[in-house]
């Protein structure tokens, strides 16, 4: 009497085997991890794309700004150019004050360490209109040839217009591109190779997630140390890529560093 028999290694049925099954898992996990290991990646790549898009935007927005306020500066033999009582950049610049029929402008450039969400750390811009008529005082143009005159400090109440930036310097440019931190007249031919002809603009800029991972470590004034006592001779930018490189974490990789050069204008213009 004959009959039917299963093959070797399998039962009757359609079912599968234990081998098969722990097999078919392996391969299932394996598509599962490499699957999330791309949207890993991808998020990752978008995430940091997006991250430099928004510092490129808070940089070019803030060197817009300076440009376009240093472009209408005053730049006279009898006033205090580009100096400063405090820290910051200070000059008078022609920019209008909406709401305010003056003639100059008193701006001012500082970088602050901010304090709450109403005053986030950055760069703030002040602008208070000054008039050129009656004597020298409150809301004046302090005219001066004193050697070391500087300006007053702006009593006008700051906008912020660098978000996370994390540093802001400056340095003059002279003609023969040395640079320094004094300001120096041009003549009206700029035939002074020493004289200023340029400001050399300096920003980092951590973006807002990695910002709040340091401020949430405890490691901000650590970070914000490697920004300090750059030499009055050199450009910012390149000391603190040389100080940024030293840097272990999210911090280094989220930090970019920007520069611009901004041209004086003639005097008396």
């Amino acid at each position: 009497m004959s009959g039917s028999h299963a093959p070797a290694g399998r039962e009757q049925g359609n079912g599968f085997t234990l081998i098969e099954l722990l097999v078919s898992m392996a391969v299932l996990a394996l598509i599962v991890v490499l699957a999330a290991t791309v949207v890993s990646m991808t998020s990752q790549t978008w995430t940091s794309g997006r991250n430099r898009i928004d510092n490129y935007s808070y940089a070019r927005i803030v060197f817009d700004t300076l440009a376009s306020d240093i472009y209408r500066a005053v730049v006279e033999e009898d006033l205090p150019n580009f100096a400063g009582a405090g820290s910051g950049l200070h000059f008078l610049s022609r920019v209008e004050v909406p709401g305010a029929l003056r003639r100059a402008t008193l701006v001012r450039y500082a970088w602050a360490p901010g304090g709450g969400s109403n005053n986030p750390i950055g760069l703030y811009r002040y602008a208070e209109p000054l008039g050129y008529g009656g004597s020298s005082g409150t809301n004046r143009v302090p005219f001066s040839r004193t050697a070391g005159a500087t300006l007053p400090e702006p009593a006008a109440t700051p906008d912020v217009v660098g978000p996370g930036v994390m540093a802001f310097d400056f340095r003059f440019v002279a003609a023969d591109k040395s640079l320094g931190k004094v300001f120096k007249m041009p003549d009206t031919a700029r035939t002074d190779p020493s004289a200023t002809a340029a400001i050399e603009i300096s920003l980092a800029i951590l973006d807002d997630a990695t910002l709040s991972l340091v401020e949430s470590s405890g490691q901000l004034q650590e970070y914000l140390d490697v920004f300090q006592d750059a030499a009055d001779n050199k450009s910012p930018a390149e000391e603190w890529k040389t100080n940024i490189a030293a840097l272990t974490g999210p911090s280094r990789r989220g930090t970019r560093i920007y520069t611009r050069t901004i041209s004086i204008p003639t005097p008396g213009r």
